[in-house]
């Protein structure tokens, strides 16, 4: 049930958000919800090590054509920005580890970790996002949701920088999640270009999670076809894919990279003006994955004009 409503003060194109927790009400394009956590102290009682070793990825992610899905117009408002090619190949990668341990990369990526619907531990990728409120993470929508009326996922941690020496979050903490965020689209009829999730974090210790791991930026409206980097796990370690964004002629609110990268990467990053250091600007997430000819497509809802009105919707939440 979609249970916040949204007051929405706009001035001079910055929003600001009110959420009051009533009753059968909600946004046109998006829904907040609170997460539940059952009454348990969700970081280390439930989400013990072993527990989170044990979860499995999300297997929802595979579509088996790219013809009929799309059900929303995009505006033709949508503003684009030049941005600088940063050059790398337009071909399929299976995807590599991550060469380092620390760092930007590793530190605003992580596993977060959810309980579905019929009681199954399970993660996705999520990526640390820049925001007044220093707690957001962006997702995929079906990272949260599963989409077409169906029900929300709960009991949200997340660990950034996880990996197969760093299970317990020691490194950077654990992060519980307060709020759950789809688009409306999406929650209802699994629209894949309104595929796109955020999480709002608690404070750990006093302390919000880009405090502690930096965020990675945002960016709306880009041309489509440019370089641009995927980020995303593959068994207990970060990896990546590089190359040419591609637009994809059956839906243009979805946008694709040809890379081998599985499931577990499913809600990972689609970074552009991205350089392996130093943050980059989101322009996609990890939504679904299409498989043809022996190769594999990556594909993610375009972040156009919705996408920002979405992101200002929820940039001060906390």
């Amino acid at each position: 049930m979609r249970s916040i409503t949204l007051v929405v003060l706009l001035v001079s194109s910055v929003c600001c958000v009110l959420a009051h927790p009533l009753e059968n009400t909600n946004n046109e394009l998006i829904t907040i919800d609170t997460i539940h956590h059952h009454g348990i102290d969700t970081l280390d009682e439930y989400w013990t090590t072993h527990r989170m070793a044990k979860a499995q990825p999300l297997l929802n992610g595979v579509v088996s054509s790219l013809s009929g899905v799309r059900r929303h117009k995009p505006s033709v408002s949508d503003r684009l920005v030049d941005i600088d090619p940063i050059g790398a190949s337009g071909e399929e990668m299976e995807g590599k580890p991550w060469p380092t341990n620390d760092g930007n990369a590793v530190q605003t990526h992580g596993r977060l970790f959810f309980v579905t619907p019929e009681g199954k531990d399970t993660f996705c990728t999520a990526t640390v996002t820049a925001s007044e409120s220093l707690s957001l993470l962006l997702t995929s929508g079906n990272c949260v949701h599963q989409g077409s009326g169906g029900s929300w996922f709960d009991r949200f941690v997340f660990v950034p920088g996880y990996s197969a020496s760093n299970k317990d979050g020691g490194r950077y903490h654990k992060w519980l999640g307060k709020y759950r965020v789809a688009m409306n689209a999406f929650i209802d009829t699994g629209d894949l270009g309104s595929n796109l999730g955020a999480v709002i974090l608690y404070p750990f210790q006093d302390k919000r999670i880009v405090n502690v791991t930096g965020a990675q930026g945002i960016k709306w409206g880009i041309p489509k076809e440019i370089p641009v980097w995927h980020l995303g796990y593959k068994g207990d370690a970060l990896h990546f894919c590089n190359g040419t964004g591609q637009e994809q002629p059956t839906d243009k609110t979805i946008v694709g990279l040809a890379c081998g990268l599985p499931a577990d990467a499913q809600g990972g990053s689609i970074l552009a003006d991205y350089y392996g250091q130093n943050p980059g600007k989101m322009n996609s997430v990890h939504g679904h994955r299409y498989a043809f000819g022996g190769k594999q497509l990556v594909l993610g809802p375009y972040f156009d004009s919705r996408v920002a009105e979405m992101y200002n919707l929820i940039r001060y939440l906390s």
